[in-house]
């Protein structure tokens, strides 16, 4: 076999191979638990009552402003 169609071979086989269909990599593990979990979940608790708070705070004020008349600056 000459030099030219021994390495066009050869080129031909390296480049199917690299086109070949792969399985996808699987999904990466969970991180593992550590010390600061706890302490984290009860910050996003935190965060999630919060969020609660600011709201029903906020309809009150609405429900005030509402009874006043609509005006929230001072009349004085």
């Amino acid at each position: 076999m000459p030099l030219p169609v021994a390495s066009v071979s050869l080129l031909l086989a390296t480049l199917l191979a690299g086109c070949a269909q792969h399985e996808p990599p699987p999904p990466p593990a969970p991180p593992p638990q550590t010390v600061f979990d706890p302490l984290t979940q009860t910050m996003d608790r935190a965060r999630a009552v919060q969020g609660t708070v600011d709201a029903q705070a906020q309809a009150t004020r609405q429900g005030i402003e509402a009874a006043e008349g609509g005006d929230s600056k001072d009349s004085r």
